[in-house]
């Protein structure tokens, strides 16, 4: 809870709400809750706190360029300025953005964090995994090597191999995407 004078039109605030940070601003007369950090950025976000607004209730990732839908959380535009990270990472692998219920009375602003648009939208509010898949949005996907005590065997399991001769086939494509690239730019 917060008092309504604490928050002005004009300045943006992050508060804690049941352990979730939570960003508080006026938007046309409106007092919006959504979440601090952008879905397109994950764990490395700066968050919405100096970010742009648009005219259609859209917020701007401040990184990435992402357009936000401030009445639903869904994507309006997906990285319009980096066609690249486009390409590469599908728009639905990016959850949408949460927006709070947010209850203005005359002594206290409230913010229900449980009733978010996301978490209303039911099972198609289930993410595939990511940065928004802990309690505190903080995951990111990483590949981690088996571990083993010093001394005794490796482990048998077929998954390591995998996953190795997958990262070596993808540094021979990516090293020969390159070398592609350098001889198309050297042979202009």
């Amino acid at each position: 809870m917060m008092r309504p004078e604490d928050l002005p039109k004009g300045v943006r605030k992050e508060v804690r709400v049941e352990g979730k940070s939570v960003l508080l601003f006026w938007y046309r007369n409106q007092i919006y809750a959504i979440e601090s950090r952008s879905p397109a950025e994950g764990a490395y976000s700066e968050g919405f706190i100096r970010a742009k607004f648009t005219q259609d209730y859209g917020i701007e990732c401040p990184s990435t360029g992402t357009l936000f839908s401030l009445k639903d959380g869904s994507i309006q535009s997906w990285y319009p300025n980096n066609p690249v990270l486009r390409v590469l990472t599908p728009q639905d692998t990016c959850s949408k953005l949460e927006i709070y219920p947010v209850k203005l009375e005359q002594d206290a602003i409230s913010v229900d964090v449980s009733g978010s648009v996301k978490a209303s939208a039911g099972a198609g509010a289930m993410t595939k995994g990511g940065a928004d898949t802990s309690l505190e949005n903080n995951n990111v996907y990483g590949l981690e090597p088996r571990m083993y005590v010093e001394g005794s065997d490796a482990p048998e399991s077929g998954v390591g191999k995998v996953a190795s001769a997958g990262v070596g086939v993808f540094a021979v494509a990516a090293l020969v995407a390159v070398a592609v690239a350098v001889v198309a730019y050297v042979t202009q």
